[in-house]
């Protein structure tokens, strides 16, 4: 794909997220509209948009086996270089939770937004496939090094146990369930979904542009410049050698590199909070790899 195509697929995507800061600063988004919008998004939205498009993927693709196989060895790979790293950057405990959650974890409503503006529906299943996998080895990573590095706060039994309960996690497991067994969710139950799941990415945009903190903690910047050259280039890079070396073609491979470009989530700070882990230098990554995807995006998805 040319790289002014890719340019212009990302761009609308960031153009939202932009809106939702200049809103949040004319006062037309408060916190208190965020957190609902969010909690709406979260709860029930985007498990209508992932119910949908899972429900029509079909998993006995080939491409889409391996295609899984090498985003998660990618995403391994980078989670034990940032381990070893720890050998050779002196970070304090707390900030190196943050470090490794900054490399490894995703911003899933960025990711299905531009998948959707490169290959319409089947970007989306695309998208939607490799969420329903990612989520669960992101999630338990991040609460595995923050139960050995945080500094107390809530126990990694109970964030494990809302994990379980996560409704994005639960709405994928039926989406995959309803693939596999082919069962037809019939016109009206389709279409209603549809029009839930249309309203979750736009909203989420917004408000992932209003949550976005605009002040860096000067005393992270380590944590934060290794984070951003990890998560928005050493990711991808690492998921481009191992999608080449399990063969995996067009369109998915492109879906895949996407997945690994995008920037660290809003939600990667409540968990840094809960845990103890350095929630100042988590919501510095999360903004700047967020600005920063605005510029590496779509080089790194023209050249990989």
């Amino acid at each position: 794909m040319a790289m002014i195509q890719i340019i212009i697929a990302t761009l609308p995507t960031f153009l939202l997220i932009l809106f939702g800061v200049a809103l949040k600063a004319k006062n037309c988004i408060t916190e208190p509209f965020c957190r609902e919008a969010e909690k709406l998004t979260y709860y029930v939205l985007f498990p209508a948009l992932l119910i949908s498009h899972l429900s029509h993927a079909d998993f006995s693709e080939p491409d889409i086996t391996r295609a899984i196989t090498a985003t998660l060895l990618g995403t391994t790979m980078i989670s034990l270089l940032v381990f070893i790293s720890r050998l050779i950057i002196p970070y304090q405990n707390t900030t190196f939770t943050s470090v490794f959650q900054g490399c490894v974890r995703y911003n899933s409503y960025i990711f299905l937004a531009i998948s959707e503006v490169l290959l319409g529906q089947q970007g989306v299943i695309f998208a939607a496939v490799i969420i329903a996998y990612m989520i669960i080895f992101t999630n338990l990573t991040s609460v595995f090094t923050l139960s050995m590095y945080g500094a107390g706060g809530k126990s990694s039994k109970d964030v494990l146990l809302s994990i379980a309960k996560n409704p994005v996690i639960i709405s994928a497991a039926i989406g995959i369930i309803f693939a596999l067994e082919r069962i037809n969710l019939g016109l009206v139950f389709s279409t209603f979904l549809d029009y839930l799941g249309r309203a979750a990415l736009p909203l989420s945009l917004l408000c992932v542009g209003a949550g976005l903190r605009l002040r860096v903690n000067r005393d992270s910047w380590a944590a934060i410049i290794s984070s951003s050259l990890v998560k928005l280039l050493g990711v991808p890079i690492a998921t481009a050698l191992f999608l080449g070396w399990l063969n995996v073609t067009e369109p998915i491979r492109s879906i895949c590199v996407l997945y690994a470009a995008v920037p660290c989530p809003g939600n990667a700070y409540i968990l840094a909070r809960q845990m103890g882990g350095d929630a100042e230098a988590m919501a510095s990554i999360i903004m700047v790899t967020t600005l920063l995807s605005l510029i590496t995006m779509a080089p790194v998805l023209g050249f990989l």
